[in-house]
């Protein structure tokens, strides 16, 4: 294979249970967080996927702006 792997592109995908579990909530909060927008995703089918730079992104706002 040649050239970069997509990894390093666009980094891991995450499922939302592994986001729930990654912040301490549920899988409604992290679906929910998805409806409003603060987290976009990546849908493979039917499937949806969160990439780790955008979970990555979302903590850093959330420590940046003390929250709500």
């Amino acid at each position: 294979m040649s050239g970069p792997s997509n990894s390093k592109i666009h980094g891991a995908l995450l499922s939302v249970a592994d986001v729930a579990e990654a912040l301490a909530v549920s899988e409604r909060t992290v679906r929910r967080m998805i409806a409003s927008g603060e987290v976009p995703i990546v849908r493979l089918g039917r499937s949806v996927r969160i990439r780790q730079i955008d979970l990555d992104a979302l903590i850093g706002r959330q420590l940046h702006t003390g929250g709500r």
